[in-house]
């Protein structure tokens, strides 16, 4: 009628062990979905990069366009020059290291920028003190 002790301990060893087994499957379950889902996401992101990219690539050449880099087409590719060294070189198709170019060419120019309107501004602050000084005192200071 009733089981003896040795077979109610294997039988609940043996649902600890199928516990344990079910529960690392589980975890393997998890950890492959999660790295499904990250592999989608990166894809996603290669897409969106991908479609963005043609239009990143024209705005950031105008811009270097208007801060005066000089803007010139090697071998298919855009090629932007400051004071003669090559700061970027990136082809019009999407790349992941045409992407990393652009990236790094829309620093320099953004640096450029701004380094260009803080020079504005500060001629602009010198030329509203030089506008308060009368000419006596321009002259004075050497600047007539």
């Amino acid at each position: 009628m009733h089981q003896p002790i040795e077979a109610k301990m294997t039988s609940t060893t043996s649902v600890s062990k199928m516990s344990k087994e079910e529960r690392a499957l589980r975890k393997a379950a998890r950890e492959a979905a999660q790295r499904a889902e990250q592999e989608r996401a990166q894809e996603e992101e290669q897409q969106r990069l991908k479609g963005a990219y043609p239009g990143l690539l024209m705005e950031l050449l105008e811009q270097a366009s208007k801060e005066g880099l000089h803007l010139s087409v090697e071998e298919g590719n855009f090629v932007v020059h400051a004071n003669g060294v090559r700061e970027g070189v990136m082809p019009y198709g999407y790349s992941v290291n045409g992407q990393a170019a652009l990236e790094e060419l829309s620093f320099f120019v953004r640096q450029m920028r701004e380094a260009r309107e803080e020079a504005e501004r500060k001629e602009q602050l010198r030329q509203t003190a030089l506008n308060k000084l009368s000419r006596e005192e321009r002259a004075a200071l050497g600047f007539y």
